[in-house]
């Protein structure tokens, strides 16, 4: 059975998640290659045990996506 790429962007309502939410506003070119590069890094992580790289992508990818679509917000 396929996984359809819609139910890979569902957002869970987990903070580490929260601004992956945005994938589904973007081109599937490139959410295709944003879980390419997810897997291999998982692959990674998971051969060497060490996950530092894997969360240093998410947490850089989930900034770009999110500053892409979202407007950043501002006080005076």
């Amino acid at each position: 059975m396929a996984i359809r790429l819609n139910d890979l962007i569902q957002n869970p309502e987990t903070t580490p998640f929260s601004k992956l939410k945005y994938l589904k506003r973007r081109p599937e070119d490139e959410v295709t290659q944003f879980f390419n590069r997810l897997f291999l890094l998982s692959v990674t992580g998971k051969e060497t045990g060490d996950w530092s790289i894997l969360d240093k992508f998410l947490e850089e990818e989930g900034d770009r996506i999110s500053s892409q679509v979202a407007p950043p917000i501002g006080f005076e």
